[in-house]
């Protein structure tokens, strides 16, 4: 461990020595909704959060023809929540083998969220936020493959074990994730694929959790389609916030988007289906709106209707939010 300390440290000690070409950007986006949100008991509020706002530090600097040092401090700025380095957060090496980053990074799963997730929000009423419940990030060695000229690319990590789980009881137990992404350069077809194993990652640390997803779809000019689907194994069935976390099942989850753009307005429409080897499920409609005032600056309108078999009647939640772009 510290024979890769000290080489992670001289590399960018080293580096103008070997070559003078850096490059630093500083970026982020302000997200922020006024939500309402009623669920199936009749209970119900309204909140102002925060939807993710972030800043980033993200450099390079060349350190041979074809070989980049990389780096990136990325956090979460929200006014409801703090930290740093939240959002991913490395060091690699880029050239044309791929891409190498060390750090606090995105899983494969966590990748295919605005895939699976085409909605403004920060409920999972009027966003498909179900479907994107697995993944997240963790301290890990991910290998990002370039794009290929027929739009292929795939990545592959590793999170350790003593990272994931910090008493250091279970350093045998590792994470590993898939993902496999291809989009066609010109008409506009693409396809996306995640997997998530985790060793005794079952709710009840007795059996091997492993999540897949899928989704394909339709992205040019004016009109997007997606359809996508989800299978978790050996996970706690968390349809519902009450729902139990020690209990090992298996889940379905279903989802169908469409949007199309005219002028500064997208309009768009979700239906979602999920279910459980325990006989719960859910069905939810959602729709948002999207107006651009400019490339940086985008209102947007959400509403959507959740009806959950654990609640006897059904949610629904609706909400404004407003987004800027730093960069």
């Amino acid at each position: 461990m510290k024979k890769l300390l000290m080489i992670a440290v001289a590399v960018p000690l080293a580096a103008p020595a070997l070559a003078s070409d850096n490059e630093a950007k500083i970026g982020g986006r302000i997200f922020t909704s006024i939500e309402h949100e009623r669920n199936g008991k009749g209970q119900s509020a309204t909140d102002i959060s925060d939807n993710n706002s972030r800043i980033w530090i993200m450099g390079s600097e060349k350190l041979d023809k074809d070989l980049k040092l990389i780096y990136g401090v990325n956090s979460f700025v929200a006014f409801d929540y703090n930290g740093w380095s939240t959002d991913d957060s490395y060091i690699g090496l880029r050239g044309d083998f791929g891409t190498v980053r060390a750090g606090w990074l995105s899983t494969p799963m966590h990748y295919l969220t605005g895939e699976q997730d085409a909605f403004n929000g920060n409920n999972h009423t009027q966003t498909m936020g179900r479907m994107t419940r697995f993944g997240g990030r963790e301290i890990a060695l991910n290998y990002e493959s370039k794009t290929f000229d027929n739009g292929f690319n795939y990545r592959v990590q590793i999170a350790p074990g003593a990272n994931k789980y910090k008493d250091r009881k279970r350093n045998s137990d590792w994470m590993a994730g898939l993902g496999l992404h291809y989009k066609h350069p010109t008409n506009g077809f693409n396809a996306h694929y995640a997997l998530e194993y985790a060793r005794n990652g079952s709710p009840d640390d007795t059996k091997d959790r492993q999540v897949h997803s899928m989704k394909v779809g339709y992205d040019k000019d004016n009109l997007y389609l997606a359809a996508g689907m989800m299978y978790a194994r050996n996970v706690a069935d968390k349809f519902h916030w009450e729902d139990e976390t020690k209990t090992n099942t298996n889940t379905r989850d279903f989802q169908v988007t469409a949007g199309y753009t005219m002028g500064n307005i997208t309009p768009k429409l979700g239906v979602a289906y999920g279910r459980s080897d325990t006989g719960k499920n859910y069905k939810q409609l959602a729709f948002n709106t999207e107006y651009k005032f400019s490339k940086r600056t985008t209102l947007s309108f959400n509403s959507g209707v959740v009806k959950e078999s654990k609640d006897p009647k059904t949610g629904w939640a609706a909400g404004i939010s407003l987004e800027h772009s730093l960069q």
